[in-house]
């Protein structure tokens, strides 16, 4: 009669033991996914933003060849605001 009330007890006890672990199990692999997810994005848009061809015009640096010798400018872009106003 002991005998199968502790077999009872432990077979419940197995069973909620192998319930915890497959949560854990699967909360882990939500996470993983989670992270992966997150990882293609990135690698996605990389992959866009190295794939897409970009104006020389429209990039920081312009390079302006004369003759033979090669120059480098940089451009700048300001936007209006802030200031330049009378403070009296």
């Amino acid at each position: 009669m002991i005998y199968r009330d502790l077999s009872d007890e432990l077979a419940q006890f197995d069973l909620r033991k192998e319930q915890e672990l497959r949560q854990v199990f699967l909360d882990l692999a939500a996470g993983q996914m989670e992270k992966n997810e997150k990882l293609q994005g990135k690698r996605y848009a990389m992959k866009c933003l190295l794939d897409t061809p970009i104006k020389p015009s429209l990039g920081a640096i312009q390079f302006v060849s004369n003759n033979n010798t090669t120059t480098t400018t940089t451009t700048t872009t300001t936007t209006g605001g802030g200031g330049g106003g009378d403070n009296k």
